[in-house]
């Protein structure tokens, strides 16, 4: 096959450990908040270098960041680098990524704050989740979401969840809603 358009190709080494939710599950079943507290810090530390690096992943989720176990210390490793953008390259059209943990105005081509949503769910639920672990352990918790979506944020007073959220974490809660209901942010 011979085509005049060229396509680019990235070559990875193969990440081993369980993906986010399950990482994260698997610590809310042992009740360890030492694990959780980890994840959290990680994952914010992942956030500031992304930033300063001028990439967005595009498309985070409880499946596309893993947790490689294959060293002598964990370590948090992005997957599915489809959707990605980097300030080198600017603006291109990219899959969409997964809705629950985008932005609910999110545009085509994304810019450099596309992981904002995601970092934001994922920082309000693993607070929440480091004081009342058992609601990471129900089968649904991370499937396409992260305990809780974008949806339950702005329809906050019709999800359970996100009304206990709120009452648990008001801070982080009204920082990540805030966030949901504001313009789809290309750049910062």
């Amino acid at each position: 096959f011979r085509s005049p358009e060229r396509f680019p190709v990235m070559r990875m080494q193969w990440v081993e450990g369980p993906t986010l939710g399950r990482f994260v599950q698997d610590a809310c079943r042992r009740e360890d908040i030492g694990s959780i507290k980890w994840v959290r810090e990680e994952l914010e530390k992942m956030r500031a270098h992304l930033k300063e690096h001028g990439v967005a992943h595009g498309d985070l989720s409880a499946e596309n960041v893993v947790i490689n176990t294959a060293g002598q210390s964990p370590e948090i490793k992005l997957v599915d680098y489809d959707s990605m953008w980097l300030a080198e390259v600017g603006d291109l059209e990219t899959s969409a990524g997964i809705g629950p943990l985008q932005h609910p105005k999110r545009t085509n081509p994304i810019g450099s704050t596309a992981d904002e949503m995601a970092f934001e769910i994922f920082d309000l639920a693993l607070a929440y989740l480091e004081t009342q672990p058992a609601s990471g352990c129900t089968s649904d918790a991370f499937d396409k979401q992260f305990v809780i979506s974008t949806r339950d944020l702005v329809q906050s007073t019709s999800f359970r969840i996100a009304t206990t959220i709120e009452q648990l974490e008001p801070e982080l809660f009204v920082r990540a809603k805030t966030y949901a209901e504001g313009p789809d942010r290309k750049s910062t």
